[in-house]
């Protein structure tokens, strides 16, 4: 049983039970109740087998979403000017999401860019890329065409 903000969730085996309190009653009001087949099930979101949760008709991840507000410090609403085209409410059951599973996610995000940081590095020791001094000279060759 986890108690959060006046909510407490139980849960067992796969079914879920929520209750909540309510400005007019202070008392336990029944808000929904739901049974999955999955394991992990949250509003808004699409999580596979490996729990890799995306935003539901999006190409966005949850972790993208972390990343960018870590980054830049975005609050959900700036999140949502950033992607119009995910609903407000699917950012904060996202974060809902991060938070819930928080060390998991970190750990997906470190491997992600130790992962990103070998090909890079092995792009660089095979010569290839952007921090080549080929690419550089092209570059600014291309650039000299354009302007001339």
């Amino acid at each position: 049983m986890e108690v959060s903000r006046g909510f407490v969730v139980c849960i067992k085996k796969t079914s879920f039970l929520a209750l909540g309190y309510n400005s007019i009653n202070p008392y336990p009001v029944l808000n929904m109740t739901f049974t999955t087949d999955n394991p992990v099930t949250w509003q808004y979101l699409d999580i596979d087998a490996q729990n890799q949760a995306k935003i539901a008709n999006s190409r966005v991840s949850v972790s993208q979403l972390i990343q960018e507000k870590h980054a830049h410090g975005w609050s959900p609403e700036e999140l949502h000017f950033q992607h119009p085209e995910i609903p407000l409410a699917a950012i904060y059951s996202a974060l809902s999401y991060y938070y819930t599973y928080q060390p998991q996610i970190d750990a997906q995000i470190a491997q992600e860019q130790e992962e990103i940081q070998n090909l890079q590095a092995d792009l660089i020791t095979m010569g290839v890329g952007h921090h080549t001094a080929d690419f550089k000279q092209r570059l600014q060759q291309k650039r000299q065409q354009q302007q001339g």
